[in-house]
């Protein structure tokens, strides 16, 4: 979702292997209790470009969506809507498999 934003808002794609590799760097900062440091990142990937440049990525990245690296989604209400209707745990469970 990160990188497809960014994309969406640029004119070219000039640097669509660049914005991929940012895209995952930046993922894995929200999702992991402890990220992998971007330069064991870089080395499985082997890229054409290095650190410094994924940082600028990043930081053009953050611009250009406003800080705004998260999305709602039903899922994240499925919880709140399920306790307001009085549903039961196992209703809850089969609600977040669908």
């Amino acid at each position: 979702s990160i990188a497809d934003r960014f994309l969406a808002s640029q004119e070219s794609l000039g640097h669509a292997q660049l914005v991929g590799v940012t895209a995952v760097f930046m993922a894995a900062k929200i999702e992991e209790i402890k990220p992998p440091r971007l330069r064991r990142i870089l080395s499985h990937i082997n890229p054409p470009f290095d650190a410094v440049q994924v940082l600028d990525m990043e930081q053009a990245m953050l611009q250009a969506l406003d800080f705004r690296l998260t999305l709602p989604t039903p899922h994240q209400f499925l919880g709140l809507l399920a306790r307001a209707n009085g549903c039961a745990a196992w209703q809850r469970r089969l609600a977040g498999l669908i």
